[in-house]
């Protein structure tokens, strides 16, 4: 069916409006205002006037682009495709002449278009039109844009030109992180992967037949399974109005709950509907049993035993269980005796193979995970979803690119904060990108101890402090730590970092205490560098004159001789002003 050609009527919004400071209070028109309350007859009128009142009226009054452009998109939105069309095919005979010219004619704003860009304008009215193949004529001649191959899939559609559907479709797929693109290819009614092809005939079905309630089910099972967990609670719920006995609803329900709030609500939801529906654990059968055993956790792992030679999930589980509680090497066993098919068991793989190689030193291994994840993150099926991301961000990871990594964790951030070891990935990548208040924000965050109570992520907290210019935040952390090897590293991050970012005041500190745990020449000289930059920040006034106090006091510790000259000239300098040392 053509979109509907007929000229548009007053909308509600453009009565609003116009009627807007009622009571005979005299409004000035303005061109922003009436084109953001979508009073597209309004702002057309207000530049008609203005263009009659001369081009100075309409330069200071239109600020945002080009008025051609303006009235072209204006007349398109009153449905009058016609004389939009006409606008701007005129601009761009008026685009081609200045090109062909060389300079503009000054009238140019910020938006205004080149003549090839115009083509996809053009194109689209013509759609709009009925006019396909003039419109894939002219789409074509346009430049490289989503927006130009989510119309060449709608024309392509129309004129049955299978080699531009896919050549469209593919474009759009390696942009599908835009709305449009995937509305565009729904709307298309095509799509190659396996859950996005299914969930996209259920809302087909779900838009074409009302009655058809338990399609709701299924379409929330593929959101579920794309990690959409609150689109798919929403529209379970739609059905479990009218089925609130459904069994496989009720377990689809749970498993929502587990991934967004947790296994023991997701235990709480489930055994209240079995109450509620006078039914026991037993008579639901093993699916039931086994994922009340993944809500419970802690008390799964005899479940999963008696499980695994005739449920292939419970193996998986198992192996989930023994790597939460640091049993790697159960894990891997286990795993070497399955064969991974879907995406989330191959994620699994990647997982304990990479924990394997971290725990065992093995580069061999953490190839192996990252050759997996990437895997997963190339794949057609995946590529777009969170787990596809998250897979692909893990494998760039590892192999030390996390810049790179960046890019995906950035795409799917929203879906997995609650998540501690996403923060804690996410907060690696942003320190890679110099981000590192982002950084600090996310590990913040992370309250796991198997986290926090790690050297790195001590480490990578002090240096985020460090390098936003908040030295003391990183050497209280370090005044929290007792004696051993990790607060002894510590120390050498603080003293060279804070170096480097010219808080000298916090690398003397730690290279006074360096030295006297190690004596060594590279300690005294990181301290009197540090010392010595001190005292220049104090006479530059970056430093009060109190520090000075420690300065001497950290020198005095040093057995170089050179301390006591630095000494002898801080002092001097100090008593010509005025200041107690």
């Amino acid at each position: 069916m053509l979109p509907s050609r007929q000229r548009m009527g007053i909308t509600q919004a453009q009565k609003k409006s116009r009627a807007q400071g009622g009571g005979g209070q005299d409004i000035t028109l303005n061109f922003d205002h009436l084109v953001t309350s979508r009073d597209y007859t309004g702002a057309l009128a207000l530049i008609t006037t203005l263009r009659q009142a001369g081009d100075d009226a309409v330069k200071k009054e239109v600020r945002a682009g080009d008025v051609d452009l303006w009235t072209a998109y204006l007349q398109f939105h009153l449905g009058d495709y016609e004389a939009s069309l006409k606008t701007l095919r005129a601009k761009r005979e008026k685009v081609k002449k200045e090109e062909g010219s060389g300079h503009s004619d000054g009238d140019a704003k910020p938006h205004a278009a080149s003549s090839a860009s115009l083509s996809l304008s053009i194109a689209i009215v013509l759609y709009y039109l009925g006019k396909y193949e003039e419109a894939m004529i002219e789409a074509k001649a346009s430049p490289q844009s989503s927006r130009k191959y989510r119309l060449l899939l709608h024309l392509s559609s129309k004129l049955n030109d299978d080699a531009t559907v896919t050549e469209a479709f593919e474009y759009l797929q390696s942009k599908s992180d835009e709305v449009d693109n995937l509305l565009s290819i729904a709307a298309a009614h095509f799509d190659r992967y396996s859950f996005s092809e299914a969930l996209d005939i259920y809302k087909r079905v779900l838009l074409s037949t009302k009655e058809a309630v338990a399609v709701n089910v299924f379409a929330a099972l593929c959101y579920h399974l794309l990690e959409y967990q609150d689109v798919a609670q929403e529209i379970l719920q739609q059905y479990m109005q009218h089925e609130k006995a459904s069994l496989f609803s009720a377990n689809l329900a749970a498993c929502i709950i587990s991934s967004e709030r947790g296994g023991k609500e997701a235990e709480r939801y489930l055994l209240d509907y079995l109450q509620k529906n006078d039914r026991t654990e037993v008579e639901c059968g093993d699916l039931i049993g086994h994922n009340l055993a993944v809500f419970r956790g802690g008390s799964a792992g005899q479940i999963f035993v008696q499980l695994c030679p005739y449920m292939k999930e419970a193996k998986f589980n198992s192996c989930v269980f023994n790597l939460k509680r640091g049993k790697w090497a159960d894990a891997e066993e286990t795993m070497a005796q399955m064969q991974p098919f879907s995406a989330v068991e191959l994620n699994l793989k990647g997982v304990v193979l990479a924990v394997a190689g971290i725990e065992g030193n093995r580069t061999d291994k953490l190839e192996s995970a990252a050759s997996v994840f990437e895997q997963i993150g190339g794949s057609p099926a995946e590529k777009d979803t969170v787990l596809g991301r998250l897979c692909a961000s893990s494998a760039l990871i590892i192999r030390k690119r996390a810049i790179d990594a960046l890019v995906y964790m950035e795409s799917v951030k929203d879906y997995c904060q609650g998540e501690e070891q996403f923060k804690y990935n996410y907060a690696i990548a942003l320190m890679s990108a110099k981000r590192y208040r982002d950084a600090e924000d996310q590990l913040r965050q992370c309250h796991d101890k198997s986290i926090t109570d790690s050297s790195g992520y001590i480490m990578m907290l002090a240096r985020c402090c460090i390098m936003r210019k908040s030295a003391k935040d990183a050497w209280e952390l370090y005044l929290t730590m007792e004696t051993s090897d990790a607060s002894f590293e510590l120390l050498r991050l603080i003293a060279s970092d804070c170096y480097r970012v010219a808080s000298f005041f916090y690398s003397l500190k730690a290279y006074d205490v360096l030295e006297r745990l190690d004596p060594t020449d590279e300690y005294w000289e990181g301290k009197r560098g540090a010392a010595v930059g001190v005292f220049q920040q104090v006479i530059a006034g970056r430093e009060t004159g109190a520090v000075l106090i420690e300065v001497v006091s950290a020198l005095r510790a040093s057995r170089s001789d050179e301390a006591a000259r630095i000494m002898k000239v801080i002092r001097k300098w100090a008593k010509q002003e005025g200041i107690e040392i």
